[in-house]
């Protein structure tokens, strides 16, 4: 019995049409694909708070003396840098030579944490903190802000520095500027229009011409005090001119209440 043998018939390629498929597939998936674990892919992601970056921020759980390995500037509030693994790398080269390279992402992402502050938000923040710098017998009625910020979520208002009013009797108008901080450094620097009563009391000095006043001297940490006679008028806070009683000598002195003047150094 004799086998039949069946000519081999050539393999079937794909029509040009079909090839052309076949190719755009191809090219959806090396483009949209997600990447391999050897691929560079999307950067890892941190948020952080704070002025400096540290290796620790990007890579928890390093070595307590790697974790310190500072990689610069962190960014500002809603912002981000791109930090790579040679950056990382000659970071740690040049703090801790002797310590092995960690392991770390290829790059990560870095962005600052941040928070919309509203203005009536600002204005609040801003009215609590100009309280104590108005001068006594003047008083806040309202306190306007012209815009929103975006900050670190841990920044707050720093103190006023005393604020100087007109000494004329009743409503006014006063220009400030707030600095936002965080952790002691400005952040930010908001402009405010303040609306205040002045009343009678505001208009007059808190310590008049002629006015006796305890005269101190601060040097290290000594403190001495005389008699003395204010030769202007002055508010708190002024720097202006005493006659010390017994020796007739003039100083100049800053007025620190309504009876005591503190000596500046000339």
């Amino acid at each position: 019995m004799h086998a039949l043998l069946l000519p081999r018939l050539p393999t079937p390629r794909p029509a040009p049409r079909a090839r052309t498929r076949l190719a755009r597939a191809a090219l959806f998936v090396s483009l949209f694909a997600a990447p391999s674990a050897s691929g560079a892919g999307a950067p890892a992601e941190v948020v952080v708070d704070s002025a400096r970056l540290e290796l620790g921020a990007i890579l928890p759980g390093v070595e307590p003396e790697l974790a310190a390995i500072d990689l610069g500037p962190a960014p500002g509030a809603g912002q981000a840098r791109v930090v790579t693994r040679g950056e990382v790398a000659t970071k740690v080269r040049e703090q801790a030579p002797e310590a092995r390279v960690p392991e770390v992402p290829a790059r990560t992402r870095v962005v600052g944490a941040s928070r919309r502050v509203a203005r009536d938000e600002l204005a609040r923040w801003i009215a609590a903190a100009a309280g104590p710098a108005l001068p006594r017998g003047v008083s806040l009625e309202a306190v306007e802000v012209e815009r929103s910020v975006v900050v670190s979520p841990r920044a707050t208002v720093d103190a006023l520095p005393r604020i100087r009013i007109v000494k004329r009797e009743g409503a006014a108008r006063v220009s400030v500027v707030a600095a936002l901080v965080r952790d002691g450094a400005v952040v930010a620097r908001i402009p405010a229009s303040l609306r205040v009563r002045v009343s009678e009391e505001a208009t007059r000095p808190l310590v008049p011409q002629g006015t006796s006043v305890r005269v101190e001297v601060a040097k290290g940490g000594l403190r001495v005090s005389a008699a003395g006679v204010a030769l202007v008028d002055l508010d708190d806070g002024e720097v202006g001119t005493f006659r010390v009683s017994r020796t007739g000598r003039v100083v100049r002195a800053r007025l620190t209440s309504a009876d005591t003047a503190l000596v500046v150094e000339r």
